[in-house]
């Protein structure tokens, strides 16, 4: 979090934190959101056969990205934080009062592999679309994390 702020001194404002699976859980998204840092990431953990289920026709954004076609569309994610005794975000330290926050889940659909998977993210639409947010997560790692993945497989 502290990332944020020095970024926020040297560019204006904070960036939009773009990360892959290593930050995730309810806790971490909560404190992002309190500290209102935009970011986007990858869900863990959705329902597969949920995600399979969804009608094509909802996927109502279209764009391409490197040379890839993809569909999008997006929701809100209700989550639940209830925070621990000793958590700084606790002022009131009320330890059974639940704090509720929205996230935005974005739907994304590679046509081009025919795979479905979920985003997550907490920023103002006027800052990032739902396409923005999708390409953001996309230009995280890209193909060159499978070149890395694909070669140790090989060599290894």
């Amino acid at each position: 979090f502290r990332l944020a702020d020095k970024w926020k001194e040297d560019a204006g404002r904070i960036p939009v934190m773009v990360f892959d699976r290593e930050g995730s859980g309810n806790e971490f998204y909560y404190q992002l959101t309190l500290g209102e840092i935009p970011f986007v990431c990858w869900e863990k953990n959705y329902d597969t056969k949920k995600l399979n289920s969804i009608e094509e026709d909802r996927f109502n954004l279209k764009f391409e990205f490197n040379d890839k076609n993809y569909a999008v569309f997006e929701e809100e994610k209700i989550c639940v934080y209830k925070p621990k005794a000793d958590d700084k975000a606790n002022d009131d330290n009320e330890v059974e009062k639940e704090i509720e926050y929205c996230l935005r889940r974005i739907y994304l659909h590679n046509m081009s592999s025919n795979r479905k998977i979920c985003i997550l993210s907490w920023s103002d639409e006027s800052l990032m679309s739902t396409i923005d947010c999708a390409k953001a997560i996309l230009s995280r790692w890209g193909a060159s994390e499978n070149t890395f993945k694909h070669q140790k497989t090989t060599f290894l």
